[in-house]
């Protein structure tokens, strides 16, 4: 019993750690997906291997991308293993540094424990579902980290100091050489080896002294930095430096730019980051089963916390060797100078959230920082209780979030195999833009078809969003027309004959668009999109309809309203009305309904090609009627209908069922 108990009092902090990060990054990734650039890595290496991360990465972050090369063999299209190793690396860059703080301020476990556990469970960084990404990023993280404790270990074992010492110069090169995210911290080493001179020296030849033992990172820095940013083009092709160029054109306006920038940045990541948990969850405050659960959990964990803090005994030390808050302010100060020089947002909100990674060392020290000040030691931990306890829940939201966005997509993926079973190679995907888009770019979902389409790797599909299509080409679009679609590893080159349209909306059905269809949205008809879409010919029934690679799109949704619909709109495509007429039989005897009126037309045109006319009527007049501000509803019924009995053979019910309809002759 005696010996647990030292086991719990000696690994307290690793095992909070450990919780807290699970609780908060590790209950939904059973139902993550890929998202952005995770899709378009594993699409790389699953169709262009190795050689394919070689080029992508030899424009950005060349480095980086080796490790991409020893990885990617290992897990591939394992969507649950990134996310597990997305998980680790996070975990375990909270760890690494957690024996950072412990080496810092031994002494101080309390400060060392509350700024680890802030920093595993920081709300800030909004993008850990990307994990095969980020968790390449978190390793990086960790290596500097690790870095800065070997030169702790350096400073204060002078007997293996020179181990240390290559060692940490050795992590840190990783480090640098890369990704910048990190670079700039490097700085926070110069002030920690500055309080860590062993000799009572002045305050400059203490500098100095420090400034000596910072040389070999120093000059690693220097010449990492000099590359990047004057030697290796394309990364400023990329990241432009926008600050130089604000500088070059006025001074005054540039050092205002700067002050603006550094100013929001500190407020994003070390204020409103720490906010946003508590405003985000009561602005969501609602009676729903899920968010009941949600605040139950918090409330649970937040009583957990409580008891296991006021349990745990600290021996702070009364003189403090450096200030905390030194170290701190010198992390958040330098921490964004990649982002000011490229003019690139800090915000604790959507993909911008990846800015503030360099910014959790300093916000969570200067938050445990803060938070020590308290006097009362109850005080301490009921604040640092629930600030923890809501950066949790407010991870598992947006945990929920990205789970609600995989499914989406996997519903949008899988509506399009039902209407599209065997698409044409080298065919074209045209769709409208959905509220998630934003994590399912034009290159991604490019990646997505291309990795769960069954086809050939010598055939491509490519994929456009309307109002970014019309960038990229000229306007209206003209048939016959060459198209291409740059991307760094392989052009997707097609012609405007081969393009499908669809309307992709966040709440009814993917719905396939030509010229022939109405209530079609101006981001379409502004372009003339419909105009050139060819479903008629790219998209085949002939043979087996192609299973989607439920390996990583996940498995097929329940057959509900959008199945029957994509099914009878095909089978309208190829006049299988008979396939209809089954198809909506279903529909009624399941009482499933569209979001949209105009989702009942196939079922309509269907049933009256059928000779189902009555049926045709009731639909026709059903749908009127709940949408009785739509007033081009009728009309379009009527000419649907009236080219329905045209083309019929003479039958006694139809002139009924136009009359009914007002429909003139």
């Amino acid at each position: 019993m005696n010996s647990f108990k030292q086991f719990l009092q000696k690994w307290q902090g690793v095992l909070l750690i450990f919780a807290l990060s699970i609780s908060a990054y590790g209950l939904l990734i059973s139902w993550l997906g890929f998202y952005v650039d995770d899709w378009t890595f594993n699409w790389i290496y699953q169709t262009f291997g190795l050689a394919g991360l070689v080029k992508y990465f030899s424009t950005n972050r060349p480095i980086w991308g080796v490790i991409y090369q020893m990885t990617m063999p290992l897990l591939q299209d394992n969507v649950l293993g990134w996310h597990l190793f997305g998980l680790f690396w996070r975990i375990l860059t909270s760890l690494s540094f957690y024996w950072l703080m412990t080496l810092l301020w031994p002494k101080k476990k309390g400060l060392t424990l509350a700024a680890a556990l802030l920093f595993a469970v920081y709300p800030g960084f909004l993008m850990q579902p990307l994990a095969l990404t980020f968790g390449h990023i978190w390793l990086i993280y960790t290596v500097f980290l690790v870095s800065n404790c070997l030169t702790v270990l350096a400073m204060r074992t002078p007997a293996r100091r020179m181990v240390y010492s290559i060692a940490a110069v050795l992590f840190s090169l990783v480090n640098i050489l890369c990704m910048e995210y990190f670079l700039p911290l490097e700085v926070i080493r110069l002030v920690l080896l500055f309080y860590l001179v062993a000799e009572p020296l002045p305050f400059f030849k203490r500098w100095w002294k420090a400034i000596c033992n910072w040389l070999p990172y120093m000059v690693a820095l220097i010449l990492v930095t000099l590359y990047r940013v004057f030697f290796f083009k394309d990364q400023t092709h990329i990241y432009s430096l926008r600050l130089f160029t604000a500088f070059k054109q006025n001074i005054l306006a540039g050092t205002g730019q700067l002050f603006k920038e550094i100013g929001s940045a500190l407020y994003q990541s070390a204020i409103f980051a720490w906010v946003q948990p508590f405003t985000s969850l009561f602005e969501r405050f609602n009676l729903n089963r899920t968010f009941e659960l949600l605040m139950a959990f918090i409330v649970v964990l937040f009583v957990a916390l409580m008891i296991v803090l006021l349990r745990i005994r600290h021996e702070e030390e009364n003189s403090v060797q450096f200030s905390p808050l030194l170290v701190a302010l010198s992390a958040l100060l330098f921490a964004g100078i990649p982002f000011y020089v490229t003019a690139l947002p800090v915000e604790a909100k959507a993909f911008n959230s990846r800015f503030t990674l360099p910014f959790i060392f300093g916000a969570s020290l200067l938050l445990a920082y803060m938070v020590t000040l308290i006097p009362v030691k109850w005080l301490r931990v009921l604040l640092l209780s629930l600030i923890l306890a809501f950066s949790v829940g407010f991870n598992i939201l947006n945990a929920n979030d990205y789970r609600l966005m995989s499914q989406k997509n996997n519903e949008l993926m899988y509506e399009l195999a039902w209407r599209a079973p065997n698409l044409k190679p080298d065919t074209l995907v045209v769709t409208t833009e959905q509220t998630q888009s934003f994590f399912f770019t034009e290159s991604t979902m490019q990646a997505e078809l291309n990795l769960i389409y069954p086809h050939d790797k010598s055939i491509m599909y490519g994929w456009g969003f309307t109002r970014d299509l019309s960038d990229e080409v000229s306007t209206p679009m003209q048939k016959d027309t060459l198209l291409t679609l740059t991307t760094i590893v392989h052009d997707f080159n097609g012609n405007s004959n081969n393009v499908v349209v669809f309307q992709n909306s966040d709440d009814g059905c993917l719905r396939f668009i030509d010229s022939n269809s109405k209530f079609i949205p101006s981001e379409i008809t502004d372009y003339s999109y419909q105009n050139i879409s060819n479903a008629t010919d790219l998209v085949s029934a002939t043979g087996e309809p192609k299973l989607l690679n439920a390996k990583l799109i996940g498995q097929e949704p329940a057959h509900g309203w959008c199945y029957y619909f994509e099914k009878s709109d095909l089978a309208l495509q190829l006049k299988d009305y008979t396939a209809i007429q089954k198809n909506y039989q279903i529909v009624i005897d399941r009482s499933l309904k569209p979001y949209y009126g105009y989702e009942w037309f196939p079922f309509i045109e269907g049933l009256a090609w059928v000779g189902n006319w009555q049926s045709a009527l009731s639909l026709s007049q059903r749908v009127i009627e709940e949408n009785p501000t739509n007033d081009s509803y009728q009309s379009f019924l009527c000419q649907m209908l009236s080219q329905a009995a045209e083309g019929t053979s003479p039958n006694t019910d139809s002139a009924p069922a136009l009359s009914a309809l007002n429909c003139s002759k």
